[in-house]
């Protein structure tokens, strides 16, 4: 039995979870396929311009990798389109059942993904300034034997 592919949780609000909210809706309209069923597909179209090993459709999917390449990304979106029973241009439905986006499902699924791809190469935030151990002060003359850094053997 194909183990169960869970949309990642700990993506937030970021650029990233917008674009494995936006995928993984189509996932979901495709009856949660297999990864070899979508991975076998992609193999046997001639016509796409990209293709997606069951690998990394699997990190996409489980784990929010975004990937570097739009044709990959085209290629897994417009199988799961395939297998909803979806055009992949046709106008994209919010959740609340309206078409108040006015964009195709492919065209926001491609602007989320560019986000990503930016969102990804933003410099990191600083880290924090840990403090420096300062060192001990010690009088010279003092005949406490914690003081020194000799042994007491």
């Amino acid at each position: 039995m194909p183990k169960v592919i869970r949309m990642p949780r700990n993506l937030g609000t970021t650029a990233r979870g917008r674009f494995i909210d936006e995928i993984f809706s189509y996932y979901r309209a495709a009856g949660r396929p297999t990864l070899d069923t979508i991975s076998g597909r992609i193999k046997a179209r001639d016509d796409l311009a990209g293709t997606a090993s069951r690998e990394t459709i699997r990190r996409v999917l489980s784990e929010g990798a975004v990937p570097l390449s739009l044709t990959t990304v085209e290629a897994i979106f417009v199988i799961l389109c395939e297998l909803a029973g979806r055009e992949p241009n046709e106008a994209r439905w919010d959740d609340d059942g309206y078409n108040n986006d006015q964009k195709p499902g492919w065209e926001v699924l491609r602007e989320a993904w560019d986000d990503a791809v930016e969102e990804a190469h933003e410099e990191p935030p600083p880290e924090p300034a840990v403090a420096q151990p300062q060192p001990r002060v010690v009088a010279e003359d003092s005949d406490d034997p914690w003081t020194s850094d000799e042994p007491p053997f």
